[in-house]
């Protein structure tokens, strides 16, 4: 396995785990408003694990444009919409 390899396939995992963790953070029933208020507050700080993980995928997108989290970034997403709503744009 090279070492590209290697990292997407960490970038994959990681991305997972956020996707599930910020669907974790979403109350049952929510608007879509409440949906997205859920998750812009977990990528801010209101959910620690969230936030730090968010952060590594953050650096990740940041470090490697052709990478896969940098990808998913790009792509229209919870987490792509809420960083949109905080930053202006998708990853940076």
């Amino acid at each position: 396995m090279t070492v590209t390899a290697a990292t997407d396939e960490y970038e994959r995992g990681l991305w997972e785990e956020l996707l599930s963790l910020v669907s974790d953070v979403v109350p049952d029933g929510a608007t879509d408003d409440d949906k997205d208020r859920a998750i812009t507050f977990a990528l801010l700080g209101r959910e620690p694990e969230v936030h730090q993980l968010h952060e590594t995928a953050r650096r990740l997108a940041r470090d490697r444009p052709a990478g896969y989290i940098r990808a998913k970034m790009d792509e229209d997403n919870p987490i792509s919409r809420a960083r949109i709503r905080l930053y202006g744009r998708r990853w940076a």
